[in-house]
This record gives structure tokens, C-alpha cells and sequence, in this order.
């Protein structure tokens, strides 16, 4: 019963957090809305900061089990499974809401720092679950640093595969994806510009 009834608070927390960021939700109001006294609601939890943090840790475990229940299903190909992680990684921060991470990052620096350096370390463990397969079934170079790969990607998460950049673009999720993977591994050029290439370099080499 006294999960059920701390469960009920955290459910009730995330959707006001979310909504309307933490710093206009008051414990009175969440009381309230959670049909209990605030005096009820500090025995489960002492104070907003308490509660906020439960609800951080709670977030980042549902998005690395939803990610990894993705990575793990073999069935579906490879580049499939990626495109499904970064959009899982999208819609979990839009449904956190504008008012939620800026209330986070303006008052919160401590919890905005751990779940910055969180969102990175599950995403980098990802790229390099998707690297190692890619390897093994010879996808990728052995020649391509693992780490160098792994910062592009990061790069391109963080600025490419937003809901802006969609406005910005006229694109789609899928639009975006699918010219990151032509860019990342098919490159720009066609033939006739890597023959071109080439030959640049190899003149380049000769004369130094």
C-alpha cells in the first residue's frame, strides 16, 4: 500500500513537473491533487528536491530500458534499430517539456549536470553497442576510431535531430535520419567526385 500510495505522488509529480516546470508546482498543489495531506506527502518525501530527483532517476532508467529492449531485438536491422533509438531519445526530452528543463537548468544545476552527463553516457553506450555489431558483420572500417565515431554521432544527435531543425528544414524524423546515414556512410560524393579525390590526393602526396 505505501508503494502504491508513493507511486501514486511520483505520477502525479511528473505530470505537473513536466507541465508546468517544477518551480510553479507547489507540494500544496500536488497534495491536493494527489488527495492527500501535505503533512502525508513529506512522509514519503521531504522536500521538492527529494521528489524532483526520484523523478530524474525514474526517467533515465525507463528511456535505457526502452533503449535497450530496441538494441536488443535482432529481427529488425541494424540501422532500423538505431533510427528507433534516436527517436526514442527524442520524444522522451520533448515529453519533459520547455517549462520543466529550463525551471531544471536555471535552478537545478546539480540535477541539470547529472542528467546532461547521463543523456551522454547512455547515448555513447549505445553508439558503441551499434559499432560493435556493425563491425562484426563488417559494416564498418576497421580503420575508423571507435571514439571519433561515437563524438560525430553525439554531435549530430544533439544538433541535427531536434524538433527545430525539422522546422528549420521542412524535414521529417525520417528525412533527417536517412540523410545522416547517406552522409555518414555513403559520403557526398559519386564516383566520378571520389575519382576526382583521389586524384587531388595522390598529386598533393607526391608533391610534399
Amino acid at each position: 500500500m505505501e508503494n502504491a500510495a508513493q507511486e501514486r505522488i511520483l505520477t502525479q509529480a511528473r505530470n505537473l513537473f513536466f507541465k508546468k516546470g517544477p518551480l510553479r508546482v507547489t507540494m500544496d498543489e500536488l497534495a491536493l491533487s494527489c488527495g492527500i495531506s501535505k503533512k502525508t506527502l513529506y512522509i514519503y518525501f521531504a522536500n521538492k528536491e527529494e521528489l524532483l530527483h526520484t523523478i530524474l532517476i525514474g526517467f533515465r532508467q525507463k528511456l535505457v530500458e526502452q533503449m535497450n529492449v530496441v538494441l536488443g531485438n535482432k529481427a529488425i536491422p541494424l540501422m532500423e534499430r538505431l533510427k528507433n533509438v534516436i527517436g526514442i531519445i527524442m520524444n522522451a526530452w520533448t515529453d519533459l517539456g520547455f517549462a520543466f528543463l529550463d525551471d531544471l537548468k536555471r535552478l537545478y544545476p546539480a540535477f541539470w549536470k547529472e542528467i546532461q552527463e547521463n543523456r551522454q553516457k547512455d547515448i555513447t553506450n549505445v553508439i558503441r553497442a551499434i559499432i560493435a555489431e556493425a563491425r562484426e558483420q563488417g559494416y564498418l572500417r576497421s580503420s575508423i576510431s571507435e571514439q571519433f565515431i561515437v563524438r560525430a554521432l553525439l554531435a549530430l544527435i544533439d544538433n541535427i535531430f531536434s524538433f527545430e531543425t525539422m522546422r528549420e528544414l521542412s524535414m521529417t524524423f525520417q528525412d533527417l535520419f536517412e540523410n545522416t546515414i547517406m552522409l555518414l556512410f555513403g559520403g557526398l560524393l559519386t564516383e566520378d567526385g571520389e575519382e576526382v579525390l583521389i586524384r587531388e590526393e595522390t598529386s598533393h602526396n607526391i608533391a610534399n
